[in-house]
């Protein structure tokens, strides 16, 4: 039987190589996509940049952008997961320290 990207047996669960192959695949396209041009462009320093931060349970992220002719351009990505002792922190303590 196939759940959620496994096969489930006699022998226990199993990952489903098939559907491992596709999602990375599907990733890496996905990974390629958002360093195209039309996406990742150059800072222009005659114009403002703008932050876009989260925080989650498990990492902290930030995508640093302009406009450009009414249009968002990402000019950089940053993220990174949690260290143990940063998963106790709060969702707010969270926020506050990705924006530190």
């Amino acid at each position: 039987m196939q759940f959620l990207g496994h096969i489930v047996g006699i022998d226990g669960k199993k990952p489903d190589v098939q559907k491992t192959n596709e999602h990375e695949e599907i990733f890496n396209w996905l990974k390629q996509q958002l360093i195209t041009p039309s996406i990742l462009q150059y800072s222009d320093y005659n114009i403002s940049l703008i932050l876009f931060m989260d925080a989650f349970y498990q990492g902290i992220g930030a995508v640093l952008a302009q406009i450009k002719n009414k249009k968002k351009y990402v000019i950089a990505y940053t993220s990174r997961t949690l260290s143990l002792a940063e998963k106790n922190y709060s969702t707010i303590e969270l926020e506050l320290y990705n924006g530190s």
